[in-house]
Order: structure tokens, then sequence, then C-alpha cells
């Protein structure tokens, strides 16, 4: 329920986000009004709007993501070693902080647009989407025993896709239904619902080991004479005050210090995946898997980032036909991640690295549709295509999965999540740095640079097929499979 209403508010925020973007750098410009400024047939060709627009996009992200990565890593460690809860509501602070500032923003639409990254920032510091759908993920696996471990992932990335498709929905039609000021008051609504769900309804968990810890001192404490057991626990006593009185002072000082330790020991964790001891083999197949994956979110973070100005641009869509047209892709590659990759893999025997590559391909069709769409029956048509859009980072976080050891698992899914955060700050400011200086001979452009990008990790996985890299991945599957069963 938590993952489907976050994701279900921050795609209904996606589209209507941008739209404010556009809408609010058109009135300080000083050219238009706002009647004008609020009809997208009458700016939509205008190139130093979409360009000053897409450079808000790139600062909103820099502001967004750039303090999400080290917060992500941070709230990770806090999630294992001090509250579960509370990591979970540092981030849904932030974001409900945001919403607060977009509903001024909103009701004073002629305020500095600058003034909308205030939210990113404060999101941003807080965790950013990165913490929040990693900290469900990491709970939602925790509360599972080892054998259901693998239904609550699926579960959760049915709500998740449940919630993206829900969401692009119905942005559109409750902006239209209700303006900016509306939308954003519903989504205040909606973080102040999930925080209660996470105070009323979600157990805290025991930090990691602390349960372990806390018995063995129990059992050591009670094979000690009572003299000496009533002398420890006085001790005990007379410490904590001694603490309490001393070590105040200090803990603002080392907190700072203690923040960044933190943030270089989970680092220095991820980076363990490289220093492993492993096959010369599966480390070169760990390699091209992990550069072609890091290609691949590059460029999806990209397309993300410049879809909706491109199909302003050349179509004239405003919040509510992108919102219909992202919500049906999400729906259909979800229910195609979740139902068709599966069936492929297990009842046809197709490899992850087979589909992979086949959704690669799907993925080149779709842009080249795109780039050259010039009516709304091109996009729909690219919504074929689309369906596959998912099989290459869901099969290649499969392949990187069988590189590596059982006990390596949850480094390599760590270093995933730090190349993707990495991979969308590149991406926001190559594709929106770029994009708006293209308008003036081929809006397309960046979408063509994304299809030649996505033939970097084709090669990439053709090469461990040829080289017969996908027989040692068969073999380290296997190893894998056995080293779970006798667990």
């Amino acid at each position: 329920m938590v993952m489907f209403l976050f994701m279900c508010s921050a795609m209904i925020k996606f589209p209507v986000f941008q739209s404010l973007l556009y809408e609010k750098a058109c009135l300080n410009s000083g050219k238009f009004n706002q009647s004008v400024c609020g009809d997208v047939q009458a700016v939509h060709k205008n190139v130093q709007l979409q360009r000053e627009a897409n450079h808000m996009l790139l600062a909103s992200s820099l502001c967004l993501l750039s303090p999400s990565i080290p917060m992500a890593l941070l709230l990770g460690a806090l999630f294992d070693s001090w509250s579960t809860r509370r990591s979970l509501m540092i981030p849904l602070l932030g974001v409900l902080l945001g919403d607060f500032n977009y509903v001024l923003q909103t009701y004073f639409l002629h305020w500095n647009v600058y003034f909308l990254l205030i939210s990113d920032m404060l999101f941003g510091f807080a965790g950013g989407f990165t913490s929040v759908i990693g900290l469900l993920f990491a709970y939602s696996v925790k509360m599972a025993s080892t054998g259901f471990r693998s239904v609550r992932v699926a579960t959760m990335e049915g709500s998740l896709g449940l919630g993206v498709m829900s969401g692009l929905l119905l942005s559109g039609q409750l902006r239209q239904s209700f303006g900016y000021t509306g939308v954003f008051g519903l989504l205040i609504g909606l973080h102040m619902l999930i925080m209660v769900i996470i105070v009323l309804f979600i157990p805290e968990l025991a930090p990691h080991g602390a349960e372990e810890r806390r018995m063995s001192s129990r059992r050591r404490h009670s094979l000690l004479p009572p003299d000496e057991r009533a002398g420890r626990e006085e001790e005990s006593v007379d410490g904590e005050r001694q603490q309490d009185g001393n070590g105040t002072s200090s803990r603002s000082a080392g907190s700072t210090f203690c923040c960044f330790a933190i943030i270089q020991k989970r680092l220095a964790d991820i980076g363990r995946v490289y220093r492993a001891k492993r096959a010369p083999s599966a480390q070169r197949c760990l390699n091209i898997v992990l550069i072609a994956l890091g290609v691949n979110l590059f460029t999806s973070a990209g397309l993300r980032d410049i879809l909706y100005s491109f199909l302003r641009y050349r179509l004239q869509w405003t919040d509510r036909e992108f919102g219909w047209y992202s919500g049906s892709n999400s729906a259909l590659n979800s229910l195609s991640v979740m139902l068709l990759y599966p069936l492929l893999h297990r009842r046809a025997h197709f490899g992850d690295l087979q589909l992979a590559l086949g959704g690669l391909l799907a993925k080149i069709v779709r842009d080249l549709l795109l780039a050259f769409a010039s009516s709304a029956v091109f996009v729909s048509v690219a919504l074929g295509p689309s369906v596959l859009s998912r099989f290459p980072t869901t099969g290649m976080r499969a392949l990187a999965s069988a590189c590596v050891q059982q006990h390596e698992q949850g480094k390599v899914f760590a270093l995933i999540a730090l190349m993707d955060g990495v991979a969308s700050l590149c991406a926001s400011l190559f594709f929106n740095g770029f994009y708006p200086y293209t308008l003036n001979f081929f809006a397309g452009t960046m979408l063509l640079v994304a299809v030649l990008l996505l033939v970097i990790p084709l090669i990439l996985l053709a090469k461990i097929h040829f080289i017969g890299l996908d027989k040692t991945l068969l073999q380290l599957e296997n190893q894998n499979a056995a080293a779970i069963a006798t667990q």
C-alpha cells in the first residue's frame, strides 16, 4: 500500500510539475500574459522558452539528485543499524515540506521560477526517490522469511508499476479539473496518509545484530555472582550518566564525521564487488554487464527527462495527453515484465541474455519511431515495442546477480542503485543541456543519439554470447542455486 501510494503521488507530480515549470518560465519571461502562457498551442514552438524550461529541468535534477546519492547511502546504513521507521520517515518529511512550497508557488504563479528548486533541495537532502524506494524494498524483504522473499519482491514490483500507471493516467485530468494548487494539495494529503500508515501499521524492526547482542549480554550477565552483577549494574548506570554529561558536547561535533564515515564505509562495501576473488571469466562478464547496464540506465533517464518537452514541442501535447501515453506505456511494460518475462524465461527457455538483447532491439525501434513521429498515431505505434522496454534492465540485473556469489548479492544491487543515481544525474546534464539547441534543426536529434548509445550495450551483450561467456553465466547460476538450496 505504501509503495503504491508513494509512486502514484510521484507520477501525479511528474507531468504536472513540468507543465507548471513551463508556465512559470513563460510568465517570468515578461513577454506573455497568464492566458497565453497557459495555452500550449500558443507557445509550444517558442524555442527560447523551451530552452529556458529545459535549463530549469536540469537545475531541478541537479538539486534533487546530487544530495540524494550520498543521503541514500547514509539512510541505508541507518535503516540497518538505527531505526527502520524513522529512516523511512526522513525522506517522506522532505517531500512533504517540498509539497508545501509547491502550493505556495502555484498560488503565486508570478514568483520567480527558481523558487521551485527549494522543493527539490528539501527532498534531495532528505534522501530523494532512491531512498524511499530502496528502503521500502529493504523493509519488505526484511519482514519476509527466506522462502517468501521472492513473492514479497514481486508484490512490491507490482505495487510500484500499478502506482506509476495510476499516477500518470490521473495527473493531467486532476490538473485540468482542480488546477495546480489542488493537485499539490492532494499530494500533501497522500504523503501525510503514507506517514500515518507507517506510524500506525508498520512495526519497528530490530537493528541488524541488536537482538543477538542483547541476548548474549543477558547470558553473560546471568552467569555473574550476585554481588558482581549488582556492581556491574551500578557501573552501567554511572557510565550512562557520565555519557549524558560529557557526551552531549562531543556528539554534535562527531555527528558530521560519523555521517561521512558511514558513507565512506558503504562505498567501500560496494567497491569490494570488484576486489572479491572470483574466476577471471566471471569478473570479465560482470564488468561487461555493468558497463552495458550503465549505458542503458543513462539513456533511459535522459529520455525520461526530455520526452514531455519533445512531445509538447512536436505534437502540442499537454500534461493530460502525456499522462495518458506514459500511463499506458507503464501499464504495458509492467505487465510484460511481470508476466511475459517469466513465461519466456521458464516455459520458452530464453535466457536473461537473450531477453535483454531483445529488449534493447525493441527500445531502438521505439526511439526511432518517436524521433520521426509527426502525429499521435506514430506515438501510439511506438507503444508496441515499448512492451519490452523493461526487459534490458531486468535481464542485466539478473546477469550481474549471476556473476557474483550468494553473499555478494546485496553489494552488487547496491552498486547498481548507485549507478542508477549517477547515471540519472549525468543524463540530465547531457540531455537537458543539449536538447534545446537541437530544436533549430531537428527536434528528434537526442532520440537518435539515444539509439546510437543503445547500440553500445547491444554490442557488449552480443559479445558475451559470441565469446562463450554465456556458458560461464549458466554455470554460475547453477552454483548460486545450489548454494541457496543448501542454506
